[in-house]
């Protein structure tokens, strides 16, 4: 069932309280415990979104909810509620990242989550390509996860991220790409192959799918979930804000902490976020107003999602690999050079990234 987007404020004795709003999150008296992947924090520029956003009254006009906590941090510290945060480690800071400001003790921790920009880059995230030394920004994993789970899931998320839509086994069956502006392309997995990894049920509880597929993304997570947790996110129907494609549906994969910004990567060329807010006022900057639809997905049915598509992969590309997509700058890192050699025999891909990542195509 599809429920507006909200993160837990919670640690791990429990929901983050009144009480221990102003405390860093490394407290040793905090009610909710040892932080557990959350972050109820914010900076110093997070009040202007949040007023825009109308978060500081009981009756928001963009039908957000969740958001005891914003009229709560607004109303007792109004545009200086992030800024406000000096503590007995840092007593010249004036930043309240790191410090507990989000917290409703009333709603279970509920606090909502506004679609809110880019996460990243996807090569920078992980340091070679099985795996095994997959970063999770947090070190706190989803229920079920450890360390060499998490790494596995990775490994297969990031094939079919870079190659899905070149791989022969594939592409056009059971990945495509969608353009959401001119070179900008999110990877989707299309509707056949969740009916042939006999995740029908899974489809079915979409409803309504746009473009035949779900495009898949990376970065801030939902729920009380950790890293590994895999959530739909949908940009919904709000008549307040205009929302053109309501049935844009993202499969987001958790590599960080939970959080009121949704920070999300959607594609590999610029590493923005555009599916869920396609066609949006304010996407560019985001500052949409959006608060997503989200839905879970179990570890299960991702594995079995992943695995599948795994099995069909072929490892083999649409175009010859003596074409090259070069790296021509300083860097000695090879995830940097790797966002060039990643396009090999792809010519109109390098081209697009060329300037940003100091790429070259070879013929």
């Amino acid at each position: 069932m599809w429920t507006p987007a909200y993160f837990k404020s919670s640690g791990t004795g429990g929901v983050y309280t009144t009480s221990d709003r102003g405390k860093t999150t490394t407290s040793a008296n905090l009610d909710g415990g040892a932080p557990n992947g959350a972050d109820p924090s914010c900076g110093s520029k997070d009040t202007e979104t949040w007023n825009k956003c109308d978060m500081g009254s009981k009756t928001n006009k963009f039908n957000i909810t969740h958001t005891l906590a914003y009229q709560q941090a607004l109303n007792s510290g109004g545009a200086n509620t992030c800024v406000n945060c000096k503590d007995a480690t840092n007593p010249t800071n004036k930043d309240c990242n790191g410090h507990i400001i989000l917290t409703d003790e009333s709603n279970s921790g509920k606090v909502a989550v506004l679609a809110h920009g880019a996460f990243g880059q996807l090569p920078s995230i992980w340091s070679d390509t099985s795996g095994t030394n997959a970063v999770c920004t947090t070190d706190h994993f989803g229920c079920g996860y450890d360390k060499s789970s998490y790494g596995e899931l990775v490994s297969k998320f990031e094939y079919v991220v870079k190659n899905g839509a070149k791989d022969l086994g594939l592409a056009g069956t059971y990945i495509k790409t969608y353009s959401t502006t001119p070179g900008v392309n999110c990877v989707l997995i299309t509707k056949q192959a969740f009916l042939d990894a006999t995740l029908e049920k899974v489809w079915n509880s979409l409803g309504t799918v746009a473009n035949d597929g779900v495009a898949l993304s990376w970065g801030h997570g939902f729920y009380g979930n950790g890293c590994g947790d895999k959530v739909f996110v949908k940009q919904g129907e709000n008549k307040t804000l205009g929302t053109p494609n309501p049935n844009n549906i993202a499969l987001n994969l958790q590599i960080g902490t939970r959080a009121w910004s949704g920070e999300m990567s959607d594609n590999i060329e610029t590493n923005s976020q555009t599916y869920i807010v396609e066609g949006m006022v304010g996407a560019a900057d985001s500052a949409t107003c959006l608060q997503p639809l989200i839905m879970p997905m179990s570890k299960n049915d991702v594995f079995t999602l992943f695995e599948f598509l795994h099995s069909k992969a072929t490892k083999t590309g649409g175009s010859t690999t003596s074409k090259k997509c070069i790296y021509t700058g300083t860097s000695t890192n090879p995830a940097v050079k790797e966002q060039c050699t990643q396009f090999n025999g792809d010519e109109t891909s390098c081209k697009n990234v060329a300037l940003n990542w100091n790429c070259k195509w070879q013929p």
